[in-house]
């Protein structure tokens, strides 16, 4: 019996062994089959590679008067933008899984309602063929997303593909009923020796400024080898505090904060079946709260942190169409992923007392319905342990999206959350944004948090003029969720309603579809019940990328 029960023993840390490894290896079992798992076909070497490149309406539709306009007004994305995202090299066999992360990597750009990658047998070997089709980039907004009583009004002019070269110029003018906020934004991709991008955002508040600098060259495919990355933000902003539902803030403080971050990352393994990644990351800061009062003196305190963590994950990509935008090839990352992470912070670098900050992450999703739908899950926490639990996050997510037919999408998502002693300001804070839509602002804020949903859409019909313009859907949906700080009473909110929902295939929207909706908020301890009209965009929560 006690040979039995330790051959038993042995045989499953065997198993367990074996797992991980084949996870690390990117040879997982129970693979779902995906376009970046389709096996190497070799054979005949790549001997040209011929790109064609149309602009938003293509040469069958370009003859009508308002798509000769907006062809003239838009650059068609330059060939080395093109080019510089495709992986497959003159010379080298063709590679379907490799072909497939080079359209991912085309359509993550956001320039494109479509990509195609094939081949052209040759005399002389095989020609790849890439065909992209670009979308309005250019948007001017004059929008305003409502609930009730309280508005976001945005103004707002973007170009995410400036004369076809992928630089994002954006200005962005916000009105919120905390503060308005004017916004400069660019991302200039690879400007560095072709690989680094440049990014700059800064914001000038009401009640403060905030600016942003970064140089980084990231792991851009499954392949890459090297990263690095380097970062400095400015602040010095006012921090509202909620409590309870209440129209008025508890509190108000001010915050500075003065940060440089540097990364390099190295890739151990890595391929189109996934890879297994580090990193090192040095963090200095001058962080400081205090009260906002005008003349007051905020102190001046500097902390020092170094860090580094480990990832693994195998690929797994699910191509759909429609989830954010009609019309529009989208794809979601299912892949498995875990991400683990230790933080130094001692006390001869400005901490109060020296202590180790840990970070873990576990994500992954899967196809449901015969391939209909997909799930995703996600679990991340992070903590800070100096003689205990100092302070800490955890977070959970999950996410079922169902489209049992073309025309019917049915989407289900729960998440939660806990904290302890969280920084000022990054509490939970549900409303208007983010959770049940019928609640305004700041409607439930806490240290713990849940959130769900369940929506169903139906598209009337996907052009509206018969011209390929525009989408109609109509959507029924449910909304739960709360937030409250530990010893207060839990805080929740109930909504349900119908809404209709507009989309275009040429000038998709960022965060998915246009949404009016018409709900009924059920009463909670601080609102009463009542219709409500809530103006937004996509999902009220997440959906993975």
């Amino acid at each position: 019996m006690r040979i039995t029960e330790r051959r038993s023993a042995i045989d499953r840390r065997r198993r367990l062994a074996c797992l991980v490894s084949l996870l690390v290896a990117g040879e997982a079992v129970g693979a779902v089959p995906s376009d970046a798992q389709a096996a190497p076909s070799g054979g005949r070497p790549i001997t040209r590679i011929q790109i064609s490149r149309e602009s938003i309406f293509d040469s069958t539709e370009a003859g009508r008067w308002y798509a000769r306009i907006a062809n003239g007004l838009h650059v068609t994305t330059r060939e080395f933008v093109v080019r510089r995202e495709i992986l497959l090299a003159l010379g080298s066999p063709y590679d379907s899984a490799l072909a497939a992360e080079s359209a991912r990597n085309l359509r993550r750009l956001g320039f494109f309602r479509g990509v195609r990658l094939d081949t052209i047998a040759g005399s002389d070997g095989q020609t790849l063929r890439v065909t992209t089709r670009d979308r309005w980039t250019t948007k001017s907004n004059a929008g305003a997303r409502f609930t009730g009583g309280q508005t976001i009004v945005n103004l707002s002019l973007t170009e995410t593909n400036l004369a076809g070269t992928g630089v994002s110029l954006g200005f962005r003018y916000r009105t919120e009923p905390d503060r308005n906020a004017l916004r400069l934004a660019v991302i200039v991709p690879r400007v560095v020796a072709g690989t680094t991008d440049w990014r700059t955002q800064v914001d000038r508040l009401t009640d403060g400024d905030v600016t942003f600098m970064g140089l980084a060259n990231p792991f851009r495919t499954l392949a890459d080898r090297h990263a690095f990355s380097i970062e400095w933000t400015l602040l010095d902003r006012r921090v509202l505090r909620w409590r309870g539902g209440n129209a008025a803030p508890a509190d108000s403080l001010r915050h500075v904060l003065n940060q440089v971050r540097a990364l390099v990352g190295q890739a151990w393994r890595a391929g189109p079946s996934g890879y297994l990644r580090s990193d090192l990351t040095l963090l200095v800061r001058r962080e400081d709260f205090a009260p906002y009062l005008t003349g007051a003196v905020v102190p001046r305190s500097t902390f020092g942190a170094i860090g580094t963590s480990v990832e693994a994950s195998r690929a797994r990509f699910h191509l759909t169409e429609g989830l954010r935008s009609t019309g529009i090839d989208e794809d979601v990352n299912l892949s498995p992923t875990v991400r683990a992470g230790l933080w130094l912070t001692p006390a001869q670098w400005g901490f109060d007392r020296s202590g180790i900050g840990s970070e873990l992450t576990l994500q992954g999703g899967t196809l449901v319905a015969n391939g209909r739908g997909f799930a995703f899950a996600q679990l991340a926490a992070t903590a800070r342990h100096a003689a205990g639990l100092d302070s800490g996050t955890v977070r959970g997510a999950a996410t079922v999206i169902v489209r049992p037919s073309r025309d019917h999408l049915i989407a289900l998502y729960v998440g939660g959350g806990a904290q302890r002693r969280p920084t000022p300001g990054v509490e939970f804070d549900l409303g208007l944004t983010t959770g049940p839509r019928a609640f305004p602002v700041h409607a439930f804020t806490g240290n713990r948090m849940y959130q769900g949903t369940a929506e169903y859409q139906y598209t009337v019909t996907r052009d509206v003029m018969g011209k390929g313009l525009a989408s109609l859907g109509m959507a029924t949906f449910v909304d739960r969720g709360g937030a409250w700080f530990t010893g207060s009473a839990a805080r929740h909110g109930t909504d349900a309603g119908v809404g209709l929902r507009l989309g275009s295939p040429r000038v998709p929207s960022t965060n998915g579809l246009l949404r009016l909706d018409l709900a009924y908020r059920f009463r909670n301890d601080a609102l009463r019940a009542r219709w409500v009209v809530a103006v937004g965009s996509g999902f009220p929560f997440e959906v993975p990328r």
